[in-house]
C-alpha cells in the first residue's frame, strides 16, 4: 500500500493534549494546550490558562511553575470551553497516559467523545518493552528526541508538542512497511480496561 493513501495513519489529523492541574485530589484544570499532527508535521494550535475555583498547591506550582498570581485574570474553564471543544473536534486524540487528560477534559465538556485515543506511553511499550522508564522525558531522551526551543517539562504546550513528537517516532518504527492503518495503529495502545481506548464497533473506516 502506498503510505501516502487516504487510509494511512499519517493522513488523519491529530490532536496532541496536555493538561496541567492546580495539585488537589480533585484536580482542577489550570493550563490546556492542543498540537495538531498531520503529515508527519507537529504544529502548536492553541494554550489557555485557566482560573481554578481552588488555588493552586505549593507543591504543584513547583512542579510546573504555574503560580496563582498567573491565574487570577485568567477566564474559568467555561469560558473557554466552546474553544476547548471547537479544537478538540472529532480527532484522534494523542497524550502521553492520555486518559487522564481525556478525564479531566470529559468532566468539563461532558459531550466529547475523541475519535481513539493513543496513548504515548503504550506505545512506546510496543517498540521499547525493556525502557529503563516510560515517563515522557525518559522516552525523550530513549528516542533521541529534543524538547522545541524554549521547552521545559510539565508546561501544557511543551509536553503535548513533545508527546507529538515522541507520537510520530514511535509510529513510523511500528510502521516500518509503510502501510498501518489508523485502526491498526490505535489498537497497538489499547488497553481492554479503558473506555477510551475502545475502537467504536464499526471501526473507523
Amino acid at each position: 500500500m502506498n503510505p501516502r493513501s487516504e487510509t494511512h495513519w499519517s493522513r488523519w489529523t491529530f490532536v496532541a493534549i496536555d493538561i496541567e492541574g492546580n495539585g488537589h485530589a480533585q484536580q482542577e484544570i489550570i493550563e490546556v494546550a492542543l498540537v495538531h499532527v498531520k503529515d508527519f508535521q507537529v504544529t502548536l494550535a492553541h494554550e489557555w490558562l485557566v482560573k481554578p475555583v481552588k488555588s493552586v498547591t505549593a507543591k504543584a506550582s513547583k512542579l510546573h511553575g504555574i503560580l496563582n498570581e498567573d491565574l487570577a485574570m485568567k477566564p474559568v474553564f467555561e469560558q473557554i470551553s466552546p474553544d476547548v471543544s471547537e479544537g478538540l473536534g472529532e480527532h484522534p486524540v494523542i497524550g502521553h497516559n492520555v486518559s487522564v487528560d481525556i478525564r479531566l477534559l470529559k468532566e468539563k465538556i461532558p459531550t466529547w467523545q475523541p475519535l481513539v485515543a493513543i496513548d504515548t506511553m503504550r506505545l512506546a511499550r510496543k517498540v521499547r518493552p525493556n525502557a529503563s522508564s516510560f515517563g515522557l522525558d525518559a522516552l525523550l531522551v530513549e528516542f533521541g528526541i529534543k524538547r522545541k526551543s524554549g521547552g521545559v517539562a510539565h508546561r501544557a504546550a511543551s509536553d503535548a508538542v513533545a508527546a507529538a513528537e515522541l507520537f510520530l517516532a514511535v509510529a513510523s518504527l511500528l510502521d516500518r512497511a509503510g502501510d498501518m492503518s489508523l485502526q491498526a495503529l490505535a489498537e497497538s495502545a489499547a488497553s481492554p480496561d479503558d473506555s477510551f481506548f475502545k475502537l467504536p464497533q464499526q471501526g473507523l473506516f
